[in-house]
């Protein structure tokens, strides 16, 4: 298949998903990556707020500024203002970098129990049971983990070089700029679509003990795959809580319906 035939054969792939999940009694699994949604989620903002309180508690020692609301004067009132500028502009970088590294984070930590629905789905369509080894399966969350966090950082360093170039067009080229930002949106999306996928398909070719060299140049060699997966999981994940709990399950069923079936000739 070429990549867009793959890339629409994996779109295709999420609804059959879903239907096999309720159809074969799978739905509890949902109940993990809500709950690690949630734990998540409260974590993150806790120690996002901690963060930028410190940070707060530096500026305005360095302003002179006490901290609180109440002013004397316009220089103290603009010293405020600019403080919760600051204080803004930190959350929002805190939450775009929790946003970009907790799919990982995730991915992380429901490693154990997606290797585990991966295995029950592929029994379930092949027929073949596959048996439980649990030193094998802590090799496998060892191998997902430093593959999640390969995926991590080569994302943040295309979607980092990306941004530069946009940046570098737009002060360069201006007219260019309205063609140029929306185009580096939806490349910068497409680069986290892949490498989402990219994890989601290495839990079925664990199973099937390829190496972490062996996945790299499987998924290398069917981008459209990935993409494909990987794209609805980024839309799914952009819901938080909800959206990733439906992202983590449907589309690791998907990916291993993708290697089971027999069109792709995955041995």
């Amino acid at each position: 298949m070429t990549n867009y035939q793959q890339f629409t054969y994996a779109l295709g792939m999420w609804p059959k998903a879903w239907r096999f999940i309720f159809k074969n009694k799978l739905s509890h699994f949902f109940l993990y990556p809500f709950l690690a949604a949630i734990t998540i989620y409260l974590s993150a903002t806790k120690l996002i707020d901690h963060l930028v309180d410190k940070l707060m508690a530096y500026v305005h020692f360095l302003i002179g500024a006490p901290m609180g609301d109440a002013f004397d004067s316009w220089e103290s009132f603009f010293l405020h203002l600019a403080s919760n500028v600051v204080q803004f502009i930190a959350w929002i970088c805190g939450l775009y970098v929790f946003w970009k590294i907790s799919k990982y984070v995730t991915l992380i930590i429901m490693s154990p129990v997606m290797s585990v629905l991966s295995s029950r789905t592929e029994e379930i369509l092949t027929g073949k049971s596959l048996p439980f080894d649990f030193g094998q399966m802590m090799k496998d969350v060892i191998r997902g983990s430093a593959l999640s966090l390969r995926n991590l950082f080569l994302e943040l360093s295309i979607t980092m070089a990306i941004m530069f170039a946009n940046v570098i067009v737009a002060l360069v080229f201006a007219p260019l700029d309205f063609i140029v930002t929306p185009a580096s949106m939806i490349a910068s999306f497409l680069v986290g679509a892949y490498f989402s996928g990219f994890s989601n398909l290495d839990y079925p070719l664990e199973n099937r003990r390829y190496t972490f060299k062996e996945s790299i140049r499987f998924i290398r060699s069917n981008k459209g795959l990935a993409v494909g997966n990987g794209l609805i999981y980024s839309l799914l994940v952009k819901a938080p809580i909800l959206g990733v709990t439906l992202a983590t399950v449907t589309t690791t069923v998907a990916a291993t319906m993708i290697v089971c079936d027999e069109k792709n000739k995955i041995n």
